[in-house]
């Protein structure tokens, strides 16, 4: 992640306990926890300009509950983070999400927000004109309850919208802050876009929308660095020259562009996970039945019965069967010499993953941004949308 710039969450959910209760519960693990960091149900975190230590508990009439179910989870409500920055950022999170998770929950009403902070008219100029190419790709690892959401509506689908024209081609930045200042005033629900810019003017930061909601760790942290990634590499103008038509070449382009440049340190190979020593240094081509095979393996999130449906599904099978053949690849993907030198595990459920603490330990550098990238491409194939194409 890129240690210097700061990102904030905004985590709709349902709960079993009131605002004020859940607030001093979150008081007392900060204290315990020697985290100078403190909750309020009063005060909005989000509305100052350097807040970095008070989180927030608000109601929220967007999520909906239904009180009158004895035992349910009956207020609803969002809890917002002050301004958090690198991976000391991510674990004070991960703590207050451990510790919320007994008594909270989420439906389809929820959302999850992230903010990142940009500074100028330009980056507002690079990062929207790099969303308006790859929104779809986003849209495509979340579920359906989230494509035709009224909170956080595509920008390639409205019809009376800021669109590419009118700002991702300018390049005055005063011209890019009239425009926006100008299209959220005159149209109340405009901040309620995948990617909202209301927040720009206001604090400084962007706000991505469109997530569904979620308490989990892995999901919240992968999605922030996921977009975070994308924010630091369209002000880096990685995005300039560069479109991607598939989920593939999207995901392979940030995964390949992540340096210690932007806050994260770059594996010493081509591709995440794969071992520094091992003979092939790049996954299989595109389009191939063994690179479906790695990328369903690096997503960690099938078994191998499961595997092998998909294969069944998508591609023809060879004589002796995709069991067969893809038994003998995972033996392939294990080899050093052969190829990737991958350490894979299955766990308790039969789920297939590759162990990145092997690599890792051979001082690759740090994948936990790679990560997010693999947990990317593992949930657009888990929805499977027929809007993009993998």
């Amino acid at each position: 992640m890129d240690k210097t710039r700061d990102f904030g969450v905004e985590i709709e959910c349902l709960s079993r306990i009131s605002e004020h209760d859940l607030c001093l519960h979150i008081r007392a693990m900060f204290r315990e926890n020697g985290i100078n960091h403190s909750c309020s149900t009063t005060f909005y975190g989000h509305e100052t300009g350097d807040n970095r230590n008070m989180w927030k508990i608000k109601p929220d009439a967007s999520v909906h509950t239904n009180r009158s179910r004895r035992g349910s989870h009956g207020y609803a409500f969002e809890i917002i983070s002050p301004r958090l920055a690198g991976t000391e950022g991510l674990d004070i999170l991960r703590k207050v999400l451990d510790l919320i998770n007994s008594n909270v929950a989420v439906n389809v009403s929820c959302g999850l927000h992230v903010h990142h902070d940009i500074k100028t008219g330009e980056d507002v100029r690079l990062v929207m004109n790099a969303w308006i190419d790859h929104e779809k790709f986003f849209f495509a690892c979340l579920p359906n309850s989230r494509q035709t959401n009224r909170y956080c509506k595509k920008w390639n689908d409205s019809r009376n919208t800021l669109n590419k024209l009118e700002i991702g081609h300018s390049r005055s930045a005063s011209i890019i802050k009239h425009a926006v200042r100008r299209f959220w005033s005159n149209q109340y629900w405009d901040r309620y876009r995948s990617l909202n810019m209301e927040g720009w003017l206001l604090r400084g930061a962007i706000e991505f929308r469109l997530h569904s909601g979620t308490t989990e760790f892995e999901k919240i942290g992968a999605w922030i660095r996921l977009t975070q990634s994308f924010v630091v590499l369209a002000l880096e103008g990685k995005f300039m020259n560069f479109k991607a038509r598939t989920v593939t070449e999207f995901a392979d382009f940030v995964r390949n562009n992540l340096s210690s440049e932007n806050g994260t340190v770059a594996s010493s190979s081509t591709f995440p996970h794969i071992h520094p020593d091992a003979k092939r240094k790049r996954l299989p081509r595109q389009g191939t039945k063994t690179r479906r095979m790695a990328d369903l393996v690096l997503a960690g999130m099938w078994t191998k019965e499961e595997i092998v449906a998909i294969l069944d599904a998508e591609f023809e099978p060879s004589n002796k069967g995709h069991n067969f053949q893809f038994t003998c690849r995972l033996s392939d993907f294990a080899n050093m010499k052969h190829g990737f030198g991958w350490n894979i595990v299955v766990d308790e459920n039969g789920v297939i993953k590759v162990d990145a603490m092997t690599v890792d330990a051979e001082g690759s550098g740090e994948t936990e941004d790679h990560e997010a990238i693999n947990w990317f491409v593992g949930r657009v194939n888990h929805f499977a949308h027929s809007f993009v194409t993998v």
